[in-house]
Parts: C-alpha cells; sequence; structure tokens
C-alpha cells in the first residue's frame, strides 16, 4: 500500500525536489505545480520549477518561472544564475551574461566561478 501524504504546500515541494534529484522531471513538475497551489508567492517553487522545465530542454518556459521567482525574491541569486543558464543555452549570450553577473553579485558562488572560468571569458569582458 502507498504511502498518502498530507497535501500541502510543504509535502508537493519536498517531493518534487526528490523527484527531480532523481531525473524524474515530468512528475517534479506536476509537483511543484500543486505546491504552488498552495503558496504563489513561494520563490524557491517557481525557481526550481523552471529548473525541472529546463532538464525537459523547454528553456523558453524555464525562463518565465525563474522570472517569476525573481519578482518575488529580487534576491534570489539561484534564480538569476539559473534564467543565464536558459538565456545562454537559447543564444541570448548578453542578457545571460548580465544574469550570471547578478547572481554573482547576490552571492553565487557558483555564477562567479563560471564567470571567472575559461567558459565565462567572453562574458567578463562584455561591456
Amino acid at each position: 500500500k502507498s504511502l498518502e501524504i498530507e497535501k500541502s504546500f510543504i509535502a508537493y515541494f519536498f517531493r518534487a525536489y526528490a523527484l527531480g534529484e532523481l531525473k524524474k522531471h515530468e512528475k517534479a513538475i506536476l509537483d511543484y505545480k500543486n505546491a504552488i497551489q498552495y503558496n504563489d508567492e513561494s520563490a524557491p517553487a517557481f525557481n526550481n520549477l523552471g529548473v525541472s522545465f529546463a532538464e525537459i530542454g523547454d528553456n523558453y518556459k524555464a525562463i518565465n518561472y525563474y522570472e517569476k521567482a525573481i519578482s518575488l525574491d529580487p534576491e534570489l541569486a539561484a534564480a538569476y544564475s539559473n534564467t543565464g543558464n536558459s538565456k545562454i543555452i537559447l543564444g541570448m549570450r548578453r542578457s545571460g551574461c548580465n544574469d550570471y553577473k547578478k547572481a554573482a553579485y547576490l552571492g553565487s558562488k557558483t555564477a562567479l566561478e563560471w564567470i571567472r572560468s575559461s567558459n565565462g571569458y567572453w562574458c567578463r569582458n562584455l561591456r
């Protein structure tokens, strides 16, 4: 018999996170959407929903969810970094670079390391 979980933001959010870690992104998307039904002001839920969409190759939709996360929490460095990833994949290099720089400014070590790496050389020199 399957374990029933209480239907709540926390239950859906953490199950979605676990599903994402297991690379079951379509199922994670459903649970993140359910979590958002309980709390539509959770920037981490929108950010993680974007990550799941990016993982299945829908970077345009991912960017929409990252931007929603940023509108809810303008200091969520991960959302800027993730937006940068998706934009660069889509060929929006200048905008993606700016998102990486914002993430680094907000304290993302990952974004700062990328900018300083050989992969981010072009970004460092972008004016």
